[in-house]
């Protein structure tokens, strides 16, 4: 691979190395299609009740801010941010629902392809090397969370909010370096949208804020605190829609905006001073009585809360599962970039990926922004092993002194090549990354959510069962509800059109838990008759496998009340025996009056309430 082959190519083996990373993005992307575009259905959970917004802002021309179909027959008010609901609806407004459909299918493979290019835009600025940023963009195309996200039929805001945060960061430090005032706009502009579609906006914005802070002071400029703090005000007018997300983004401003003050100063000593007041002062807001925004928003970082520690997406320290999704033998290329990222000017991508990381620990699902980093040093860590390995990756002259000074002491000469690439060169690095992304193709592949058994099940409860009111128009209440376990509860409303006791929200899931936990019919019944529950929905996963004690149950044990977690073997599944779950599912409720197995779909079985 000598230098400057690349530009000397001709342009069909150009288009080739160019098109080769997204041919395979967009396969990885497409995996579950047959699923997704045959039903017409989103893929996961939360994506169906987008949906369902999405639905009822094309028929009616505006989102609800009340549902009754959640929480039934409280009702729960609409948390979600807009924006992205509105994105989807676009085409159903002009042409009709079934166009958002079908758009909601592909948008997120859209976006992941753009999620690549910026990730390219940014190895390039970095490196300024094709062949990195070229690896960059191979790797990413089957980095398994980067897949997950942007599934075909993902219709979930993940994909969105990690496009909208890195064209964010990539315009902020592209200006930073060029001073070009375009991309202090587009990196204000990305926040602002940021700030219109998710509530935890302010977390990334604030992975913003810290490289902002960085730049500001490893360049000493007191210009650059006054343009970055202003990045964050145009944001700041989401307090439209939410008031109290509208003052994490004018603290962010304000937090970055002294930094001029000190800079002027001239005594470093005074910045250690600012931040450690800073950190007293969030630590002290943290422990003020009551509830605020600031207090909310760390809770939900550290992940506490009594749903969260059972959602997956939510659970912190999982090491492995972060190491598996942006890929075990990816990680260990980084390895190889963290001298170069600790250069002065790469700096802010080491910081971006310390932080990041931490994030991840404290919640799996942040690993969505840990990727692009991992990505982007993985690949100039593979480069600089083909460089060792005798391939010109970089001339001479791009090297950094210390690197040069070492070749030339280990006294090793690059392999010359005279034309090109020769066919054991092409087989040398085919192989190697094949290698290398082999445990990411394997944990990179997910099949369509929703099985058969649910589908029929669901389609069965929407054609035979008595039909719920107002579901267009949520804010008024239906009829009854439909008992399942909150994973389901997204299903059973989009797809059934059915209001449910719990969702994805988990706003009901306690009822749901004690309801499934019961010992007794009697405190079962009684859970239905307040949830006014006509229909209940059970799957085998909800319950536990004699063996491995896998399955749902014992989260729902925990959510119930219950130290599930501490109980030995025995303890649970005598518990587990005499649970209202195991009576309806594998009982099929034949030892009990007031519930009826009406329809069996394999691991998924409908019983009535009889009252």
């Amino acid at each position: 691979m000598p230098f400057l082959y690349f530009f000397y190519m001709d342009n069909r083996k150009k288009a080739v190395v160019y098109l080769l990373p997204f041919v395979i993005a967009l396969a990885a992307r497409l995996q579950n299609s047959a699923g997704v575009f045959s039903l017409m259905l989103p893929q996961g959970y939360d994506p169906y009740y987008h949906m369902r917004l999405v639905e009822i802002i094309v028929n009616s021309g505006h989102r609800p801010p009340f549902d009754y179909y959640l929480n039934y027959p409280y009702g729960l008010p609409i948390g979600w941010l807009p924006l992205f609901d509105y994105i989807l609806a676009t085409p159903g407004l002009l042409i009709g629902f079934e166009a958002s459909k079908a758009f909601a299918l592909i948008f997120p493979v859209l976006i992941g392809l753009l999620i690549l290019i910026i990730i390219y835009k940014i190895a390039i600025m970095e490196f300024k090397n094709e062949y990195v940023a070229i690896a960059a963009i191979l790797i990413g195309s089957i980095t398994p969370v980067l897949v997950h996200i942007s599934l075909a039929g993902y219709a979930d805001y993940h994909s969105w909010n990690v496009f909208l945060f890195l064209l964010a960061l990539y315009s902020y430090v592209r200006w930073v370096k060029n001073r070009e005032i375009l991309y202090l706009v587009l990196s204000s502009a990305s926040l602002t949208l940021l700030a219109f579609s998710w509530l935890g906006a302010p977390i990334y914005s604030a992975i913003v804020a810290i490289i902002a802070i960085h730049e500001i002071v490893r360049l000493k400029d007191k210009l650059l605190a006054i343009y970055s703090a202003a990045i964050f005000i145009p944001p700041a007018i989401s307090f439209i829609i939410k008031p109290e997300l509208a003052l994490l983004y004018v603290a962010l401003a304000a937090i970055i905006a002294p930094v001029y003050l000190i800079i002027s100063l001239n005594k470093d000593r005074y910045l250690y001073y600012y931040f450690s007041a800073l950190v007293l002062a969030l630590i002290l807001v943290y422990f003020l009585p009551g509830q605020n925004i600031f207090k909310q928003g760390i809770n939900y970082v550290l992940g506490f809360g009594p749903f969260l520690p059972t959602i997956t997406e939510a659970k912190s320290l999982q090491v492995f599962s972060i190491v598996y999704h942006v890929g075990i033998f990816v990680t260990i290329l980084v390895v190889l970039a963290l001298e170069v990222a600790f250069m002065d000017e790469n700096r802010w991508l080491a910081l971006w990926f310390c932080v990041a990381f931490v994030l991840s620990l404290m919640q799996f699902r942040f690993v969505e922004v840990f990727a692009p980093p991992v990505v982007i040093l993985a690949a100039y860590g593979a480069c600089k092993l083909f460089q060792k390995c005798g391939y010109r990756v970089w001339s001479e002259d791009e090297e950094d002194s210390e690197r040069i000074i070492k070749r030339r002491k280990q006294k090793k000469k690059s392999k010359k090549v005279e034309a090109g690439m020769q066919l054991k060169d092409y087989l040398f690095v085919s192989g190697f990354f094949a290698i290398i992304l082999l445990p990411s193709a394997v944990f990179a592949f997910e099949s369509f959510t929703m099985s058969d058994d649910w589908y029929n099940a669901l389609t069965w409860l929407k054609d035979n069962t008595p039909a719920t009111s107002y579901y267009l128009d949520p804010t008024k209440k239906p009829e009854y509800s439909v008992l399942s376990w909150w994973d389901y509860g997204n299903w059973i409303i989009y797809v059934a059109k059915r209001p449910v006791v719990c969702n994805n929200f988990q706003a009901g899931a306690i009822d749901a838990a004690k309801f499934f936990t019961a010992k007794n019919e009697e405190q079962a019944l009684k859970i239905a008759k307040k949830r006014k529950v006509r229909y209940i929905i059970t799957d085998e996963q909800m319950g536990m496998a004699n063996e491995t004690i896998s399955g749902k149950f014992r989260a729902i044990m925990e959510i119930a009340g219950y130290n599930a977690y501490l109980m030995n073997f025995s303890e649970l599944m005598d518990y587990y025996n005499v649970s209202m779950f195991y009576k309806l599912h594998w009982e099929n409720a034949e030892n009990l009056k007031h519930f009826k197995l009406v329809k069996d779909f394999g691991k998924v079985k409908i019983f009535e309430v009889k009252t």
